[in-house]
């Protein structure tokens, strides 16, 4: 028969294995948890900083659009140069003006704005999304450990006067400015907003609950042990009277046995 100090350390093993099977349950549900979270929160949080970027795109080359036509209007009355557009620094290119504005929006060190074009780093994807027509694209890419979301530039009415077709303006472009033109149609692609975050975003979320986890389970494992200490207790005190009583029965039977044994020899 197995002793009560036996039994009761096995009920408390047990009871420690199931609670330590739980808690690495709770750590895989966490994962999957943070995971989906983390997941909707990229793609949420991408999605705002395009359409800023969108926004800022459009409303400074609306203002770049004014600025070359009016300089258009200076060089044909005066006959100068018009060098000052080609000598404008990047920052208020509109594509790149609206980059900046999106960048000083980045929620973390983990996130990254970009521009990708046909000849970028990026061109498989830029490609994939001017062969399909997408108005996004929200990828994994597993390889280098990050989310990539894609947001494509399409060609305004305002676009055209710097970078139109000469046969879409209004009158005869200036010599600098005809040198710029590349033919764009409205609708086109020529370039899109990327939005880069790391993956490892997802792994140090994680790290970060493990500390509250383990906490959480001691207590928990504490509570258990102390739950089955008190549980099995209770068991072996009631199979403890249990068997003293059946030793009692046991030895009233003996003397009633040896009872009629005297009587039926006598």
């Amino acid at each position: 028969m197995v002793s009560r100090l036996g039994l009761m350390s096995r009920i408390l093993l047990a009871s420690s294995f199931v609670i330590i099977v739980l808690a690495l349950i709770r750590l895989g549900v966490n994962w999957v948890l943070i995971e989906d979270q983390v997941m909707k929160e990229i793609l949420l949080d991408s999605r705002k900083l395009a359409q800023q970027a969108h926004v800022v795109l459009k409303q400074s080359a609306q203002i770049h659009a004014q600025y070359v036509e009016k300089l258009e209007q200076k060089e044909q009355s005066a006959g100068q140069n018009l060098s000052s557009i080609t000598g404008l620094p990047s920052s208020v290119i509109p594509i790149h003006f609206a980059q900046e504005v999106a960048q000083q929006g980045l929620r973390s060190e983990y996130y990254d704005f970009q521009i990708i074009r046909e000849n970028s780093s990026n061109q498989a994807v830029f490609n994939q999304l001017v062969k399909k027509d997408l108005n996004e694209m929200f990828e994994v890419d597993e390889k280098q450990n990050l989310v990539r979301y894609v947001s494509p530039i399409r060609v305004d009415q305002e676009c055209l006067v710097c970078h139109g077709a000469e046969e879409s303006l209004d009158q005869d472009p200036p010599g600098t400015i005809k040198n710029e033109l590349q033919g764009w149609k409205v609708g086109e692609i020529p370039a899109a907003f990327a939005v880069i975050v790391d993956l490892q975003l997802i792994s140090d979320r994680f790290q970060a609950t493990i500390p509250r986890l383990l906490l959480v389970s001691l207590i928990a494992l504490c509570f258990g042990l102390a739950i089955a200490f008190m549980v099995s207790h209770s068991i072996l005190s009631r199979l403890k009277n249990f068997v003293f009583r059946l030793h009692q029965m046991a030895q009233k039977n003996e003397s009633i046995a040896e009872q009629v044994s005297q009587n039926s020899n006598s």
